[in-house]
């Protein structure tokens, strides 16, 4: 039977119906409330589930994303919670923001997907829509533990999938020697290593990943 237009979307639309924030979020937006920081960027922001999250706590938030699925799916989102964000279509090594407009910068899942000369302007992006003393949260997953599934319904049809960069490995800035090259010019407040493993039943019981959750701040001289 051929599959229609709509049943396609649906489809595709499962890939953005994560609605809790990852643990990291959760402890660094409380840290921005305390800090008073509000003016908040989330490159790859998805589905908007941190998007959603950090508008609860009271930030202004502004989301990016290079799909229009995604911020389709967030825009949905914000109608349905009667809450408002501004949403761009952006590339993460150009991102479309003057000098320092930023308060702090979320990333999600998101630098592991680029080539390492990607990552490292991506970030240099970050640092430059930053505001002296904001703050970074980058969470990256480690070389050969990027599997997308982590971040996606452990329900899909298609069982458990990797992204490209788990398929086909090349050059990585994921591993742990990097990480100082990759977030140069910032200063690393705190960085953990979590273990990771799929959910029962969707992939090799033997997959184990490693996912990076760094916080790092822009030096105010």
């Amino acid at each position: 039977m051929a599959v229609t237009t709509h049943q396609t979307r649906e489809r595709s639309r499962a890939w953005f119906t994560l609605r809790e924030p990852d643990q990291a979020v959760r402890h660094w937006g409380r840290t921005l409330t305390h800090s008073g920081r509000q003016h908040v960027l989330d490159v790859g922001c998805g589905g908007g589930r941190h998007v959603v999250y950090l508008l609860r706590l009271g930030m202004t938030v502004t989301g990016g994303d290079q799909s229009t699925l995604a911020l389709s799916e967030t825009r949905r989102w914000l109608a349905r919670e009667r809450l408002h964000a501004t949403l761009v279509q952006l590339e993460m090594t150009a991102l479309p923001f003057q000098n320092e407009t930023f308060d702090a910068v979320l990333s999600v899942n998101v630098l592991q997907h680029a080539q390492p000369a990607e990552a490292r302007a991506a970030v240099r992006e970050v640092w430059r829509v930053l505001r002296p003393g904001g703050l970074f949260l980058a969470v990256l997953a480690g070389p050969g533990g990027c599997r997308c599934l982590v971040e996606r319904p452990v329900a899909l049809a298609c069982g458990a999938l990797a992204c490209d960069r788990a398929l086909h490995p090349g050059p990585s800035m994921c591993h742990e020697h990097n990480l100082s090259d990759l977030f140069s010019g910032f200063r690393i407040v705190n960085r953990q290593r979590r273990s990771l493993k799929l959910p029962e039943g969707a992939g090799p019981p033997c997959w184990r990943g490693v996912n990076w959750r760094v916080w790092a701040e822009r030096p105010i001289a």
